[in-house]
């Protein structure tokens, strides 16, 4: 089993939403705040309190409908997707393959649709397997309605199987298996079906929480292994039982490859083995540690769900051993589904945009799911890595690579955070509207945009504004001219005397210099000749990379429009 399709609405800080056509490697990814771990913890109460009538979830709280607002009741819609040994085990062979001569892949689609009220109490508006419904509003299918729906499917003689129903009923018809087809089901037979559909259901999804408290201190440090963890590892390592052996053993084998350690499990503790020499899990580092959890997790949920979810499985570890769980993951996938919730810069990178959804926070309308179905344009066209963007609140396009350097160090010299802000430079104004349109499209929903364009660049401005669909897109038309023209006449001075004595340039020695010092030349204008080319970058962006190294140590040289678009961007919202 595994979930092909879902909508959630009224639940924590989910109004409405719905992700479709889901993969088998499903990444959900955001800044902290925008409710991921709800959308799983959703899915994960969903399964876990499944059945196929009535049901309590207790104790409820406000807080477990969106908006405190307990008169709308949360709801949960669910496309499940079956595999056939699934389908024939729960439905029986008979009706699933009466059910495949109409429509091949109709046996493996079950919709199921929960409603939780505000005293904790579930109902179960629908489930349905392919077209024929079994349940509705707690009540289940009639054996008349099954029959007459499925006959109906497969085109049977329906007058016929109407006419034997009422017999039935009379109790004149002859009750021999060969007169009755083998799809058509009693009411014990519905009743097993939906019985093997909730145990199912029960087991499928497998939540793995982040690894975020710490635990008990061990040796004078902290720790983040679940002594729980620790004990059952202990309890396998010492069965005998071969299920248990091979559950220890894959959990050893997943820890291994995750971290290149080996573990040992040594008088109900944990330890890592290196050659012929043990170490305390808990002196060693935090990624190390979570991993021993996260590998318990895996190899315990896989053996009993075909679902796993895992919230930020990245906590703790290195960028090395972040890909190592990525890869870990992707091969997994192969088998089960997997729902990952993460802030790791690997994940989003390494993922396929068309499993990987953005997740962001509006302030009336809740959590906000959008997929990335433009991943590949906006790489290609932007040149960015997609994790450049999506964990950014605000983003800059400018026109070239120095423009991006001296905003940046403008703002760091004048004490702004950046953090949240990133800056694309798009290889002049003739590219700037494609780009624009790009990103709005992709990104005005969440980010605000600000363009910053050349003096020479009104007409593109104009052509954007009225363009711009979005109000959260701001332009800025430079007053001087260029970028450089923003660069302090002392800064040049010093950035062009330390780039001579590192490069040898002889710029301040030639005739060019005196013309620059007169106004008669523009700095970014100088012709280097064959000097230009030991220049990562070229001249301009050599030269920028100076005057903003020197700009940051002197905040009293920011030029007053830079400091006032950059103290904009970072108030906007």
């Amino acid at each position: 089993m595994r979930v092909g399709a879902f909508d959630i609405a009224n639940f924590r800080s989910v109004k409405r939403i719905s992700l479709a056509n889901l993969g088998n490697f499903v990444v959900l990814i955001g800044q902290n705040g925008g409710g991921k771990s709800n959308i799983l913890e959703g899915l994960s109460l969903f399964f876990q309190f499944f059945e196929w009538q009535g049901g309590k979830f207790p104790n409820p709280d406000e807080f477990l409908w969106f908006n405190r607002n307990r008169r709308d009741p949360a709801v949960f819609k669910l496309e499940i997707v079956l595999d056939e040994a699934e389908a024939k085990e729960i439905f029986a062979s008979p009706r699933v393959e009466a059910m495949k001569a109409v429509d091949s892949g109709l046996h493996q689609k079950l919709e199921l649709e929960r409603i939780l009220s505000q005293d904790g109490s579930w109902q179960t508006s629908r489930i349905v397997w392919g077209t024929i419904p079994l349940v509705e509003k707690d009540e289940v299918t009639t054996p008349d309605e099954w029959n007459l729906m499925f006959a109906e499917l497969i085109r049977a003689d329906v007058t016929s199987i109407a006419m034997q129903s009422g017999q039935q009923q009379a109790g004149s018809v002859s009750t021999k298996a060969e007169s009755t087809p083998a799809w058509q089901a009693s009411s014990q037979a519905l009743s097993q079906m939906l019985g093997k559909l909730s145990t199912r259901l029960k087991q499928m999804f497998k939540l793995v929480p982040a690894v975020r408290d710490v635990k008990q201190p061990d040796r004078n440090r902290l720790t983040v292994v679940d002594p729980a963890i620790q004990s059952s590892l202990w309890t396998l390592d010492q069965s005998t039982k071969p299920e248990e052996e091979e559950t220890f053993a894959s959990v050893e084998r997943t820890f291994e490859g995750i971290t290149g350690e080996r573990y040992d499990a040594v008088g109900g503790a944990g330890y890592v083995r290196r050659g012929a020499r043990r170490f305390p899990l808990p002196l060693q580092g935090g990624g190390v540690q979570a991993a021993l959890n996260l590998s318990y997790q895996i190899v315990i949920g896989m053996e009993a769900s075909s679902v796993l979810a895992l919230e930020e499985p990245e906590l703790h570890s290195h960028p090395s051993l972040q890909r190592r769980v990525f890869g870990l993951l992707a091969e997994l996938s192969r088998t089960h589904q997997i729902f990952v919730v993460t802030h790791s810069t690997v994940f989003v990178d390494k993922s396929n945009p068309g499993s990987t959804w953005l997740v962001r926070m509006s302030d009336q309308e809740g959590t906000q799911v959008t997929p990335l179905t433009d991943w590949d344009q906006l790489v290609s066209e932007l040149g960015l890595r997609p994790s450049d963007v999506f964990f950014a609140d605000k983003i800059i396009m400018v026109e070239g690579a120095t423009d991006q350097i001296f905003i940046e160090s403008a703002a760091k010299a004048v004490g702004l955070d950046f953090s949240g802000v990133q800056v694309i430079p798009v290889a002049g104004s003739g590219e700037m509207l494609g780009k624009v349109r790009l990103a709005s499209r992709l990104f005005s929903h969440a980010s605000r945009i600000h363009v910053l364009l050349d003096a020479d660049a009104r007409d593109v401005a104009e052509t954007i504004r009225s363009e711009a669909a979005s109000g959260r897109l701001e332009i800025h038309t430079l007053a001087k001219g260029a970028i450089e023209d923003y660069y302090p006449a002392q800064l040049i001075d010093k950035s062009v005397e330390r780039l001579d004595e590192t490069y040898g340039l002889g710029i301040r020695s030639s005739e060019v210099w005196a013309r620059v010092k007169e106004g008669k030349l523009k700095i970014q204008e100088l012709d280097l000749g064959h000097k230009a080319l030991g220049l990562a970058g070229g001249w301009k962006v050599i030269l920028g990379r100076e005057v903003s190294t020197l700009l940051r140590a002197s905040p009293e040289l920011v030029p007053e429009e830079i400091r006032r678009f950059v103290e904009n961007v970072v108030r906007s919202r």
